[in-house]
């Protein structure tokens, strides 16, 4: 997983500006003359590979990283604390949905 620069342990916001890829690491592991023929790809054909790539992970064999488990654990236990202080999926998808109309 690559650090994406997260504003605090708990918050899981990405800091204001923050935009890092994984390009670096990734010059090692995936052979140049593919990422050359997948930069020239359309933005359609792009997402549709990520797509394609994506259904083709194991969930099984993700690892979890020991901090990965101390912030759902976190998460939980402010859930279990104060139960009313987010928002359900159906009131975020419908803001989404009338802000980007």
């Amino acid at each position: 997983m690559c650090d994406v620069g997260w504003a605090g342990p708990r918050s899981g916001v990405l800091e204001a500006g923050t935009r890092r890829t994984c390009a670096g690491r990734m010059a090692g592991m995936v052979d140049q003359a593919l990422r050359d023929r997948v930069s020239r790809l359309s933005q359609a054909d792009r997402l549709e590979l990520i797509g394609q790539l994506w259904q083709s992970i194991e969930v099984d064999e993700l690892e979890v990283t020991q901090a990965e488990r101390d912030l759902l654990d976190d998460r939980l236990a402010d859930l279990r604390n104060d139960p009313d202080a987010g928002r359900s999926w159906g009131e975020v998808e419908a803001e989404l949905r009338s802000r980007f109309r």
